[in-house]
């Protein structure tokens, strides 16, 4: 998927995170805080729900960062599940 980073072989004792932000300057914001406060391991990042309702399907992560204003699609239940 365009513009998506994703990482493999996060250690099971991390909490896997996805980032989903329209700003690339905010997920790297995201990003450099997560790195630093230990225990978290970003699976993932893109900047639309569509790539996101993906990226979350293809990596499961334990959390996500959602921007609530990204509108590009209508999602519901899928990003709560």
């Amino acid at each position: 998927m365009p513009g998506a980073t994703s990482f493999a072989d996060v250690p099971e004792n991390r909490t896997r995170v996805v980032i989903v932000d329209a700003d690339h300057r905010v997920r790297e914001g995201v990003v450099a805080a997560i790195e630093l406060a230990g225990g978290l391991e970003v699976v993932g990042q893109v900047g639309d729900l569509r790539a996101g309702v993906s990226l979350i399907g293809e990596t499961s992560p334990d959390v996500g960062s959602v921007d609530p204003g990204l509108r590009d699609i209508e999602v519901g239940p899928e990003l709560a599940t």
